[in-house]
C-alpha cells in the first residue's frame, strides 16, 4: 500500500516554491511508492486547477490573510481526514501552521523546504529565537542550493546533518529547443532588428528589478535598438512602472503582467536577464535556459553554480546597473553563432544537472528514510 505525504504550502499563486511542486506532483504520477495532497493557506492560484486536475486532492484552509490563527484548526481537520505518513512543507506560513497543527494529536514526521537565502525575519534579530524554536520542529530540512543550506544552518543552529541539498528542478521536454519564433515576435510589436531582452518574476524585492531598468536608460541612451519584457505582477509593479515613466522607457520597456504563456515569450525573445539581489535556485532561470537563451545574471545565491560564466551567459554583480548595462551589449554585439553556442550549452547544462526527473527522485529516497 503506497505511504501518504500532505504538501503544505503557503499558497498556490504564481511563485518558484509553487511551479517546483507543481512540476513534482506531475512527475510522481504513475509510480506506486507514495501518493499526494495538498493544503494552501491562501486561496486561489493559477497553480490548483493544474494540479487538481491531476487527481491531486487540494485543501484550501478558508483564510484570507497569511496571519489567522484559525488556519491552524483548520489544517488539522485536514491532516485527520488524509491521516498522511509524512508531511512536507513550503514557505513560512505553511511551515508555522504545519509544526502547529502537527503538535495537535498524532505527530508525523515533519520535512521542510529551504527555498530561498534571506527574509525578512533574517533582518530582524528579534526573530532568531522564533525562527530556531520553529526549525527545531522539523524532521529534516531540504535546501534547493549550498549556499541555502549554509544560510539556514547559520541563522537558525539547525545540524547540518539533518539537511540535504536537492536542486530545484524543471520538466525540460516542456521547452522545444526553438531558437527563432518570427511570427510570434511579429504578434508582441518586436520587429526582426530589435534586440529583446526577458526576465521573469515576481515584481517584489529580491528581483533587482530597479537596477534592471536603470540598466536599459544607459542602454536606450548608448543608442542601442532592443526591447525589454518583464514579464510578472507583484507588490513593486506600481513602483516600477512610476520608475519607467520617470526613465522615459515607453519605446523600449512592456510590461506583460502574469502569463500562462512566459514560455513562448521566452522561445520569442533573443536572451534572459535576471538582475536579482538575492535569489536562491530561480526557476525562470532553468526555464529560460531550457528555451536555450543564453542569460546576463547577477553573481548571488546558486546563480553562479547554474550559469557559468562564458559558458551559459554572463555573470555580473548585484545592485549595479552599468555592469549589467555593459553585459547586455556585450551580449548583443556576440556574434549570432556565440549566442546560439551559449543558448544550447544552456540547455545542456539544465538537461544534465537540473531535470525535474531527479529532484522527485531524490525527495522519494528521503521520504523512505521516514
Amino acid at each position: 500500500m503506497p505511504r501518504k505525504v500532505l504538501h503544505v504550502i503557503a499558497s498556490l499563486r504564481v511563485g518558484g516554491a509553487q511551479s517546483v511542486l507543481a512540476y513534482l506532483l506531475r512527475q510522481w504520477r504513475g509510480q506506486s511508492r507514495y501518493q499526494f495532497a495538498v493544503a494552501a493557506v491562501l486561496p486561489g492560484g493559477q497553480f490548483m486547477p493544474m494540479i487538481e486536475a491531476m487527481g491531486v486532492p487540494v485543501y484550501e484552509l478558508g483564510v484570507s490573510v497569511p496571519y489567522d490563527p484559525r488556519a491552524i484548526w483548520r489544517l488539522r481537520d485536514v491532516l485527520q481526514r488524509e491521516q498522511p505518513d509524512i508531511i512536507h512543507c513550503h514557505l513560512f506560513y505553511a511551515n508555522l501552521y504545519a509544526a502547529l497543527a502537527n503538535r495537535m494529536g498524532h505527530r508525523r514526521p515533519l520535512i521542510y523546504t529551504e527555498h530561498s537565502i534571506w527574509n525578512r525575519r533574517r533582518g530582524m534579530a528579534i526573530m532568531r529565537p522564533f525562527d530556531r524554536w520553529l526549525a527545531k520542529q522539523f524532521d529534516h530540512v531540504v535546501a534547493v542550493a549550498e549556499i541555502a543550506k549554509a544560510r539556514f544552518v547559520e541563522w537558525t543552529g539547525y545540524d547540518a546533518g539533518r539537511v540535504t541539498v536537492i536542486p530545484n528542478g524543471i520538466a525540460v521536454e516542456d521547452f522545444p529547443p526553438v531558437v527563432d519564433v518570427p511570427a510570434q515576435r511579429a504578434a508582441w510589436g518586436l520587429s526582426p532588428d530589435d534586440f529583446a531582452f526577458i526576465t521573469v518574476g515576481r515584481l517584489a524585492p529580491p528581483k533587482g528589478l530597479p537596477h534592471l531598468l536603470r540598466a536599459a536608460r544607459l542602454l536606450a541612451d548608448a543608442g542601442r535598438r532592443f526591447r525589454l519584457l518583464i514579464v510578472g505582477d507583484g507588490p513593486l509593479r506600481p513602483a516600477l512602472e512610476e520608475l519607467a515613466g520617470a526613465l522615459e522607457l515607453s519605446p523600449w520597456l512592456t510590461f506583460f503582467g502574469a502569463r500562462s504563456d512566459a514560455p513562448v515569450l521566452m522561445t520569442a525573445s533573443d536572451a534572459f536577464v535576471l538582475a536579482s539581489e538575492w535569489e536562491a535556485l530561480p526557476m525562470a532561470l532553468l526555464e529560460a535556459m531550457a528555451c536555450c537563451k543564453p542569460a546576463v545574471v547577477t553573481r548571488v545565491g546558486a546563480i553562479p553554480e547554474v550559469v557559468r560564466h562564458g559558458e551559459e551567459g554572463l555573470l555580473v554583480p548585484p545592485a549595479e546597473p552599468n555592469a549589467l548595462a555593459h553585459a547586455m551589449a556585450l551580449l548583443m554585439d556576440m556574434p549570432a553563432d556565440e549566442r546560439r553556442r551559449l543558448g544550447l550549452q544552456a540547455r545542456r547544462r539544465v538537461e544534465e544537472a537540473y531535470h525535474i526527473r531527479q529532484t522527485a527522485e531524490r525527495l522519494l529516497d528521503l521520504y523512505d528514510q521516514f
